[in-house]
């Protein structure tokens, strides 16, 4: 089990350095193998570190692509956005120009009207400015009083004032 143990764990590292120590030949192999272990471990460390920073390096790429595709994809709609905005201003200075060069409508005081109402309104002002419409009852009773003034009323009054007075018509 021990024997087991240290194969796994110090087989490959305790091989190599007995071998380097064999070959070299120090004064003091003890200490020899001492300093080999420790920068062994140092060694495995810078390896795990080389290792980690290969993989940030990868992930740091993908990541700087991705922004680039994100630059590039906001670069090109800056550009769309910014045809857009230009061919509206063209069609705008077009559609001024083209009202420029109509001829002056005079309008109809109904037509001044029928543009001043809000817009959900207007298909209906233009049918009834194109045709009479019927008036209202309001328009009716109101039409009526104008052509005809109540002499009624002004009797009542008439009747009413001398009674109270006791004073004779003056009529």
């Amino acid at each position: 089990m021990d024997t087991e143990y240290l194969k796994t764990q110090l087989g490959s590292c305790l091989t190599q350095c007995l071998s380097e120590v064999s070959q070299k030949r120090p004064a003091d192999p003890i200490e020899y193998i001492a300093q080999w272990l420790y920068k062994h471990i140092e060694n495995k460390k810078c390896e795990l570190q080389t290792v980690a920073d290969a993989e940030n390096l990868i992930k740091e790429k993908e990541n700087f692509e991705k922004e680039e595709e994100i630059r590039e994809k906001m670069r090109i709609e800056k550009e769309q956005l910014a045809k857009e905005r230009e061919e509206r201003k063209k069609a705008e200075q077009a559609a001024q120009e083209a009202a420029a060069s109509l001829a002056p409508v005079q309008e109809n005081e109904e037509e001044v009207g029928a543009e001043e109402s809000p817009a959900g309104e207007s298909g209906a002002n233009e049918q009834q400015a194109a045709e009479p419409a019927a008036p209202t009852e309001g328009e009716e009773q109101q039409e009526t009083e104008e052509k005809e003034p109540e002499p009624q009323a002004e009797d009542d009054a008439a009747e009413e004032a001398p009674a109270e007075d006791g004073e004779e018509k003056a009529e």
